[in-house]
């Protein structure tokens, strides 16, 4: 029990440091500890043997005391009064002792145990024993110098209870102290250990280095932030020197390093220094070094003890930082705006850039109602509104930029802009500082204005151009329109070879002048940014077919194969500009024709799905032609350039074509491009982006039969030919087997004449179609056959019927009607010969079968004439007025189903006269009026539609496109009942 009491103390008192008062207090407990047990046991001798109960008592108190004086002591740690109450305690008891013994020398003996544990306690065991040794041996030669008669206290020495006494009193506590100084060692070892690992565990665990040296400056510690820093592991430096580990190479840092050491050892300095170092693998850290010297008693260094840290990136940073504020303090400097920074704790300008800002000093626009005076009263109300809505705006949030007119000092009005914005604000949310740029923009608000002017003056001249290209549009497509008119009525009537060849000429000549024409107008309308596309669904096939058609008797002229092939995973009908996109064609189809003298021309159009509906179309114009060369193929999309631009090259054009066909490519969204090789073609390729066109498809004609299965034979020297034939028939599940010559499908048909359709071509190698097909029904075939040809003319047709042909198709081949013909005879119907041709131009029964009362508005007497008589090659008779107060009149006197209005007329033009119409001054019904005009630009079309008419026809008038216009009219005045709905 009194080992644990002891324990407790010490782990309440014990530090792990032996100072001085630690040491005293060690002793105080275990003087006390000692004092109470020989009190105990002094007790039962007063009490029983010398029947002293008084003395007992006062034995007894003292124990108490000494108890308390350590309970004190534990609780308070005051060491003072501890040791004053065991002093009184210690008095108390020696007078307890005196009586006992009797005399003050027997306290030599009783005070001996005293002797021998502080001996212990300071000097350890064997002195402890020593002394008890030295004890037993006076109490001895005492006795025995008695016995021989020397005047010693014999009542003490042969006194046999103070002997014994003292003696068992002085072992026991010999003993006790032995022990207990025993077990007060193994815990102070514990507990350093302890210490030791936790300070270890932090070590170890620092974010800093931890280096320890001894005074010759080996290491002796090195943590893991160390062997990170400087890379080496700790068996690696523990024990060598500094120089041979992390001593920097400069010779200037070694002697630095060098000065810190001796300073640190003569404790005359260098806790704290920044030095370069040198990492294992060479590459120099700066570091910062928090230095300790470590002391021992006597006042020597025993030893270094140092934290590091790595502050090379911080270093670098703060230099980075350094730089670029001095950078941008520069650059603030001889930037051109005024940079300012507002203090608003002590309202007034905390830094600029600028001594001045209009003359004005910054003293004299210290607060925001001296800069609000020189803001000119217009403005001031606005700027003052910005500004209180930066101030409750989001810290970092800015005014955006402002320009206002402020009075300079000189007199003068300047154009200001400005930006500010709120840098710091404080707890309650109200702004400290604020950041504002400020720029002079007084002839940046000339120049401004200047280029204001200048646009308006370009935009002025644009105008001009564009009025000037429409009027003179207008004034060539007039007499146009004449020549083109009456040439092709005069192509209707009989004449001699001779005069049609005329003709043609005429036509011909007439439609590529009015082809330059549309391609001037079409490019300046693309240069100026006024070309607009629709957006209408339209048929993809019959947009191809038609720019086909338009070129088809060309190529037949020139006996060139012309074919198309689309893919059957292409849209059939899709949404975009079908005028814009045939011209692209026609385009393309035209230069093949002109360079190609033979072969073949094909189209082929792939698709691509891009996803959320929308394709690419890819097209392919391919010939075999004369090519290009590779260093010509740069300039063939420039406007106004040719290949051959010499006086005396073989092929004419503006040179604008191409130029067009890929700007409008572009504006669908695709791009234009060719591969060429001279002598050898030429392919040209587009794309553009288009939209399925819901609920539009493709018209199929009605199937009378089955074609899967059948049989076809192809003969067509053609290999392309034969390949559109085979991949179109494939999709119908139809068979097949082609030939290139007459020969070969002979043979074919010897070894089996059981096909169930022949498609022959009209011009084969060694001899023509037509003779082809007698030679097969000589050879057996039963067979319906069907004739191909590129030549529209009715001589073949009637050949065609009378050798017995089931159809006689015009090249390019087009699907439908091949599948139409293939309906019909699989389904065994007996019909006349099909033929698929164009209907006439002129038919005299269209105005039998599609009435309409029409009044014809031109002032231009030749293209009166023109109209006149084309309607009546058409059926129609017309009523002509020259002017929009007689179109009104003529309303006004009888109702009209058409009116074909020309907008260009003296005194009321064609636009006021529809606004009038439409307006209420003609009588119902009212009438679908047509605009008919040389003006072609895009702009006169809104024009026309944002007047209200119907539709829109440019001249030279196209048959085609007039009789089209007339059907659209009788289709909407049928469904009127004799009118036009307008409301």
């Amino acid at each position: 029990m009194l080992e644990r009491f002891y324990l407790r103390m010490m782990s309440t008192l014990a530090t792990d440091s032996m100072d001085m008062r630690a040491r005293l207090a060690r002793f105080m407990v275990l003087v006390s500890l000692v004092a109470v047990v020989f009190n105990l046991l002094a007790v039962p001798a007063l009490w029983f043997i010398w029947r002293e109960p008084i003395m007992a008592a006062m034995l007894i108190a003292a124990a108490a005391f000494h108890l308390f004086a350590l309970w004190v002591l534990r609780r308070t740690g005051v060491l003072i009064l501890a040791a004053g109450m065991m002093v009184l305690n210690h008095v108390v008891s020696l007078f307890a002792l005196i009586y006992l013994f009797y005399d003050a020398r027997a306290l030599f003996f009783v005070w001996l145990p005293y002797v021998v544990m502080v001996g212990t306690f300071l000097m350890g065991r064997r002195v402890g024993f020593g002394l008890l040794l030295i004890i037993v041996a006076s109490v001895w030669g005492f006795r025995y110098l008695a016995v021989q008669g020397y005047p010693f206290p014999a009542n003490t020495v042969e006194n046999p209870y103070a002997l014994v006494i003292s003696l068992t009193l002085a072992l026991f506590l010999t003993a006790l102290t032995a022990r207990l100084f025993k077990d007060a060692h193994r815990m102070a070892e514990r507990r350093l250990h302890a210490s030791e690992q936790k300070l270890r565990l932090h070590v170890d665990q620092t974010p800093l280095a931890v280096v320890t040296f001894d005074p010759e400056g080996r290491i002796t510690e090195w943590n893991p932030a160390a062997e990170t820093i400087f890379g080496y592991r700790r068996e690696e430096v523990t024990g060598k020197f500094i120089q041979e580990t992390i001593m920097p190479q400069a010779e200037e840092q070694r002697r630095f390093v060098n000065s810190v050491w001796q300073a640190l050892l003569e404790q005359q300095g260098g806790q704290h220094a920044i030095n370069e170092n040198r990492a294992k693998d060479g590459s120099v850290i700066l570091c910062e070094w928090f230095n300790t010297p470590l002391i021992d008693r006597k006042g020597h260094v025993i030893g270094v003890a140092s934290l590091v840290m790595d502050i090379s990136e911080r270093v670098h940073a703060e230099s980075a930082l350094r730089a670029s504020e001095a950078r941008f303090r520069r650059l603030a400097e001889q930037s051109p705006d005024y940079i300012v920074i507002y203090d608003w704790t002590v309202e007034k300008i905390a830094y600029c850039n600028r001594s001045t800002l209009l003359g004005y000093q910054w003293t004299d626009l210290a607060s925001f109602e001296a800069i609000l005076e020189k803001i000119t009263p217009e403005d001031r109300e606005r700027v003052d509104a910005a500004w209180r809505r930066m101030m409750t705006a989001p810290e970092g949030q800015d005014t955006g930029l402002i320009e206002f007119q402020a009075h300079a000092a000189h007199g003068a009005v300047e154009w200001i802009r400005s930006r500010e914005t709120v840098l710091t604000r404080d707890s309650m949310g109200q702004p400290t500082q604020m950041l504002a740029t400020l720029t002079v923009i007084t002839e940046e608000k000339a120049r401004e204005a200047d280029l204001r002017q200048a646009k308006e003056q370009a935009e002025a001249m644009v105008r001009a151009r564009s009025q000037f290209l429409a009027n003179m549009s207008h004034e060539i497509r007039t007499p146009m329109n004449g020549i083109i008119g009456m040439t092709s009525l005069l192509m209707d009537a009989e004449m001699d070879p001779q005069h049609r060849d005329f003709l043609e000429t005429i036509r011909s000549s007439s439609e590529a002048l009015l082809t330059i024409i549309n391609d001037i107008l079409d490019f300046s309308k693309i240069e100026s940014g006024h070309m607009d596309l629709e957006n209408q669904p339209f048929d993809l096939r019959h947009c191809v077919e038609a720019a086909l058609d338009l070129l088809a008797p060309q190529a037949a002229a020139k006996s060139l194969e012309l074919s198309y092939w689309i893919a059957p995973d292409a849209p059939p009908a899709v949404t975009g500009d079908v005028t814009r996109l045939r011209q692209v064609l026609v385009n393309l189809l035209a230069n093949a024709v002109k360079f190609t003298d033979s072969g073949e021309i094909v189209v082929t159009v792939e698709n691509r799905l891009l996803g959320g509906g929308l394709h690419e179309l890819r097209f392919a114009v391919r010939d075999t032609g004369i090519g290009i060369r590779a260093d010509q193929i740069p300039m063939l999309f420039s406007a106004f350039s040719q290949v051959d631009p010499s006086p005396s090259r073989r092929y004419g054009g503006t040179g604008l074509g191409l130029a067009i066909s890929k700007r409008l490519v572009e504006l669908m969204g695709g791009e234009m491009w060719v591969e060429s090789q001279a002598g050898r073609g030429s392919t040209f390729w587009f794309t553009i982006h288009v939209l399925a066109a819901e609920g539009e498809r493709l018209p199929v004609p009605a199937e009378k039969g089955n074609l899967e299965g059948r049989r076809m034979l192809i003969v067509d020297d053609s290999a392309t030919n034969r390949q559109i034939l085979r991949l179109t028939v494939a999709q119908w599940g139809m068979k097949w087997a082609e030939a290139a010559d007459s020969q070969s499908a002979l043979a074919l048909t010897k070894e089996d004449p059981a096909w169930d359709v022949a498609v022959l071509d009209m011009d084969l190698p060694d001899q023509d179609g037509l003779a082809l097909g007698q030679a097969l029904r000589a050879a057996g075939m039963t067979a319906p056959m069907i004739l191909l040809t590129s030549v529209v003319q009715t001589h073949i047709y009637q050949r065609a019927q009378d050798a017995g042909f089931a159809a006689c198709l015009y090249k390019p081949l087009k699907p439908l009607d091949l599948r139409a013909v293939l309906a019909r005879e699989m389904g065994g119907v007996v019909e006349s010969m099909h033929r698929v041709a164009a209907p006439p131009l002129l038919d005299r029964a269209m105005g039998s079968d599609h009435p309409l009362s029409i009044l014809l508005a031109e002032d231009n007497v030749v293209n009166q004439k023109v109209a006149q008589l084309i309607l009546d090659r058409l059926g129609y008779r017309a009523d002509v007025v020259a002017s929009g107060e007689e179109v009104l009149d003529a309303l006004a006197r009888r109702a009209y189903d058409v009116v074909l209005m020309d907008v260009h007329m003296p005194e009321m033009d064609g636009i006021e006269a529809t606004r009038r119409i439409l307006s209420g001054e003609a009588t119902p019904p009212l009438p679908y009026i047509i605009a008919m005009t040389a003006a072609a630009m895009q702009e006169d079309r809104e024009r026309c539609r944002a007047a209200g008419m119907h539709d829109f026809i440019s001249k030279p008038v196209q048959i085609e496109e007039l009789k089209d216009a007339l059907l659209r009219a009788q289709m909407v005045v049928t469904a009127g009942s004799g009118g036009v709905d307008v409301t």
